[in-house]
């Protein structure tokens, strides 16, 4: 909260420091910051994300945003990139997945179950059937 942190975020509001912490997010782009983008997003063997210097543009580390990534755990992970300096700040679309909605799903439950032929017998051979228990 800004009202107790004063100044929190000062070095994302200064143009002289700004372009060091700002880590702008473009789908289809690697992640570049840093003056004359010299820094760099890159994962390492284990898949975690953290931030070099000086990465070349062909080093299979650098990561190349992608916002349609259906697993959440990347965008997860550029969410916690400030854990590793609390002034980086990832800023743009981290995930944009088309799903449906819960509305959407329960219709088509409903459409699928009433769209089968009604079995009359359906209830009295479930409970008959070897599955049920009496007690005795």
């Amino acid at each position: 909260c800004n009202i107790f942190n004063d100044g929190a975020f000062d070095d994302l509001k200064d143009p002289a420091t700004r372009d060091s912490w700002f880590i702008r997010l473009e789908h289809g782009r690697p992640i570049r910051f840093g003056k004359d983008a010299t820094k760099a997003v890159v994962q390492d063997i284990g898949g975690a994300l953290t931030v070099e210097d000086d990465v070349a543009e062909d080093d299979p580390r650098l990561v190349v945003h992608d916002a349609h990534s259906e697993d959440p755990t990347y965008a997860f992970a550029l969410s916690r990139l400030q854990s590793l300096d609390p002034r980086y700040a990832a800023m743009g679309v981290l995930r944009d997945v088309t799903r449906p909605t819960y509305d959407a799903l329960m219709s088509a439950q409903l459409d699928n179950a009433g769209a089968g032929s009604l079995d009359e017998h359906a209830l009295a051979n479930l409970l008959r059937g070897n599955d049920s228990w009496r007690l005795d």
